[in-house]
């Protein structure tokens, strides 16, 4: 059974680049292992890596960002997984839990800190005046005012019709 380090090069060639995965998703996953992975499990045969390992991991990626250390442990775990694809190990030696992420809170604001966003996009721009207002009075996303098109307004009625979202 190979090492880490050993079969790094074939799950490159092997998953990332052989499904065409974006450049920059490569060079992630190639960033992933030099960084991370390698130095901390590389000598390490695939089917000798264990939870505790993945514990140690997570200890030593302590002042990353939880989304980083998530990205990390992702890596780590599609390489286990297609190494039992590939017949290299008989199974996935460890188990590979990701750390929780908690939920953002939305912020919302007063209504004279709101008036005073409105004024300063009136002072600003008219694009900046509107995406205040179909935010802040009409309660419209980003996504969703970013689909908006011509189809979607009736001057006359004075009405939006929101049918999709970016």
């Amino acid at each position: 059974v190979p090492t880490l380090e050993t079969f790094w090069p074939r799950f490159l060639d092997g998953y990332p680049r052989a499904n065409r995965h974006k450049p920059s998703g490569v060079a992630a996953k190639d960033t992933i292992g030099r960084v991370h992975l390698l130095p901390a499990l590389g000598t390490r045969r695939l089917d000798a890596i264990t939870t505790e390992d993945v514990q140690r991991l997570k200890a030593r990626l302590q002042a990353r960002s939880t989304k980083t250390v998530n990205n990390v442990l992702t890596v780590l775990n599609v390489v286990l997984k297609k190494a039992v694809e590939w017949d290299v190990i008989d199974r996935v030696p460890c188990t590979v839990r990701l750390l929780p992420i908690p939920k953002p809170s939305a912020s919302f604001h007063d209504f004279e800190v709101y008036e005073r966003l409105v004024a300063a996009a009136e002072r600003a721009d008219a694009n900046t005046l509107l995406c205040v207002l179909l935010g802040g009075d009409a309660g419209l996303r980003c996504g969703e005012m970013m689909a908006l098109t011509w189809s979607d307004v009736d001057l006359k009625k004075r009405q939006i019709c929101v049918q999709q979202s970016d």
